[in-house]
């Protein structure tokens, strides 16, 4: 079977956010991996499942760390941690 891909629109509702924080996200290389096709943005519902993991472990990781009083930065940034 093939894979229905998601649009924009879609994985906004989807992840429960505006349309406008995706974009936002998009631009700024933190969101899930996506693609174009014909000049419209699409997801693999596939890679966007690995990608809300990753963030959920992360989150759940950071408030650990924040809990001790060391402050973590985003991952986008890399992996800093400051006590």
């Amino acid at each position: 079977m093939p894979t229905v891909f998601l649009s924009h629109r879609e994985l906004a509702e989807m992840l429960q956010i505006s349309t406008y924080t995706l974009a936002k996200w998009r631009r700024s290389g933190i969101g899930p991996e996506y693609f174009c096709c014909e000049n419209t943005i699409r997801y693999d519902p596939q890679q966007v499942a690995l990608w809300v993991e990753k963030q959920r472990c992360v989150r759940l990781a950071n408030r650990g760390l924040r809990n001790r009083g060391i402050r973590v930065t985003p991952a986008s940034e890399g992996v800093a941690m400051h006590g």
